[in-house]
């Protein structure tokens, strides 16, 4: 019985943050392209900021994996919500909103990123071992389905066209009774 609720804990708890940081990921980068073009950056050199978040996450999951075992799972997911705040300081605060630093802060979300990606798995399987609870594919599972629930959802919110004519249009699709049955294991 405690075996099958410490269980469902976990599972509960990493998909929970999938979620959370899913929506907040996918939102989030939306919300930047329009931000930059607001600031007078050129649709072309959009492209081109954007593209540094994607260096970025290679420079973070180099490091990410030994960091985590040198220095534990949560503080380096602490590490990347910190690293994620500054790049969102640096959009807010600095003075100067051009090409360079636009970059720098698509540079540290990318890093901020990577760090969380392997990190939140890594420190989910460790509390799964320490339990001595089998890995489960059916929460695998439910990962996939809030991943790319979450990133429908939070794509929309962040580009501004979340209303319910497109919630209705997708919704049919997010209910499809596939997903239902995989969500609840029919």
């Amino acid at each position: 019985m405690r075996l099958k609720s410490v269980s469902f804990k976990i599972a509960v708890l990493f998909l929970v943050f999938t979620a959370f940081f899913t929506l907040f990921r996918s939102s989030m980068s939306g919300i930047f392209s329009l931000f930059y073009a607001k600031n007078g950056i050129p649709d072309a050199n959009i492209g081109s900021i954007k593209s540094f978040q994607n260096i970025g996450i290679v420079f973070g999951l180099l490091p990410a994996g030994y960091l985590a075992d040198r220095i534990g799972r949560l503080k380096v997911l602490a590490l990347s919500s910190l690293v994620i705040a500054t790049s969102f300081f640096i959009l807010i605060l600095f003075l100067f909103r051009n090409f360079f630093f636009f970059s720098m802060a698509e540079l540290l979300y990318g890093i901020g990123l990577a760090l969380n990606s392997g990190t939140l798995l890594a420190y989910v399987t460790d509390l799964q071992e320490q339990n001595k609870i089998a890995p489960s594919s059916k929460l695998m599972g439910m990962q996939i389905i809030i991943l790319n629930l979450t990133t429908l959802i939070g794509g929309n919110i962040g580009t501004g066209y979340l209303e319910l004519k497109i919630l209705h249009r997708y919704g049919s699709q997010c209910l499809d009774l596939r997903y239902i049955q995989l969500l609840f294991g029919l």
